[in-house]
């Protein structure tokens, strides 16, 4: 490879995307809204069209008998459950959430959600 291909390569990998269209961030923030306020609403249509199919969501549980560090494990139709059955339910009053795309790439969306109503209700959220 030349020092000239090589410099080229360096450039197009350091090169910011460019940036999504007005239409894309207010698809992705749409999004985010279905699956926050789906949830906070009880909605299970709502979050369903949020998630992807094959979602794989984890989240850290601690040490468990069997792993350091456990994980859980969620599927989409888990969390569509959770929603039917209205675990994370909040009175409008008390949502107080934001969404904000931090990134798009050509098929990916890096989203930060902030939600009060999560941290309050997420422990009746876990399984036992």
């Amino acid at each position: 490879m030349s020092l000239f291909s090589l410099v080229m390569a360096a450039a197009a990998a350091t090169t910011p995307a460019p940036a999504a269209d007005a239409a894309t961030l207010a698809a992705i923030e749409a999004t985010c809204l279905d699956y926050i306020d789906g949830q906070l609403e009880g909605d299970p249509a709502r979050v369903s069209r949020a998630l992807h199919p094959d979602l794989a969501k984890r989240a850290v549980v601690g040490d468990t008998p069997y792993e350091r560090l456990g994980l859980r494990r969620m599927s989409k139709d888990e969390l569509v459950e959770l929603t039917r059955q209205g675990v994370l339910k909040t009175p409008k009053e008390q949502w107080n959430r934001s969404c904000r795309v931090l990134d798009v790439t050509a098929e990916t969306a890096a989203i930060w959600l902030l939600c009060a109503a999560l941290f309050r209700n997420a422990a009746d959220a876990t399984p036992r």
